[in-house]
């Protein structure tokens, strides 16, 4: 899905909605932050979504947090929306085997902790279309087995390395979790046109959208690693 990225969506752009969106489960305090406003326009913001069935309250309610919300089938397509003009084919495939050859340097370096075990894509490229707005990944990492029994060790020298060459670690959490980050960081630099997506991803599209997907998850196809006999 494309949008124009000067339309706007019930008074705000739609970027910004979008970005809302993406986010699938929210409350009202959310919509607040995002969109900067108070309690009594994210209210209204939310009823107006509501209207154009992009939002719906939560299908399996908990009850420890009221008033949570989350996309519709609808609403989940437009934050996945893209504003960048579509790309032919050739240029996909392209993207698809760039994204293999620095998979192959991710699982060889060492300076990766984590390989990748496993991509998958899916959407318009599995389905065969002609133009595309972008490539659908999901990429599943780990952490390589000669890392394994000394990780926390080799993190506190990278840490120790990373500030004695002035760079600042915000929060050790984010720290700890960069190495996995670099994986995916590293192979988004082939295109601006890679989208990763979530592990579960195709689980919750199903979820989401039912009617589509009647037989379980929508196309896709396991890209790395390569089975016996395929191209």
């Amino acid at each position: 899905m494309r949008i124009d990225p000067q339309d706007t969506l019930i008074g705000y752009p739609i970027l910004a909605i979008r970005n809302l969106l993406r986010l699938r489960v929210f409350d009202a305090s959310v919509v607040e932050k995002v969109l900067k406003v108070d309690a009594g326009e994210a209210a209204r913001v939310i009823g107006e979504l509501k209207k154009e069935e992009l939002i719906c309250g939560l299908r399996n309610p908990d009850p420890k947090r009221p008033g949570m919300l989350e996309t519709t089938p609808p609403g989940t397509r437009l934050g996945l929306a893209s504003t960048r003009p579509p790309i032919g084919r050739e240029k996909a495939e392209a993207i698809v085997a760039e994204v293999l050859k620095r998979t192959e340097q991710v699982n060889k370096l060492d300076m990766f902790l984590f390989g990748v075990w496993e991509i998958i894509v899916f959407g318009s490229y599995v389905t065969g279309a002609d133009e595309l707005n972008d490539v659908d990944f999901i990429v599943k990492t780990r952490l390589k087995d000669k890392f394994e029994k000394n990780y926390a060790d080799v993190l506190r020298q990278r840490l120790a390395m990373a500030s004695a060459i002035g760079l600042t670690i915000s929060r050790k959490v984010d720290w700890q979790h960069q190495p996995k980050k670099g994986v995916l960081q590293f192979l988004g630099r082939v295109s601006p046109y890679v989208s990763f997506h979530r592990e579960n991803e195709l689980e919750i599209v199903e979820r989401d959208d039912p009617v589509n997907n009647p037989d379980g998850p929508p196309p896709h196809a396991v890209i790395y690693p390569r089975k016996e006999g395929s191209a």
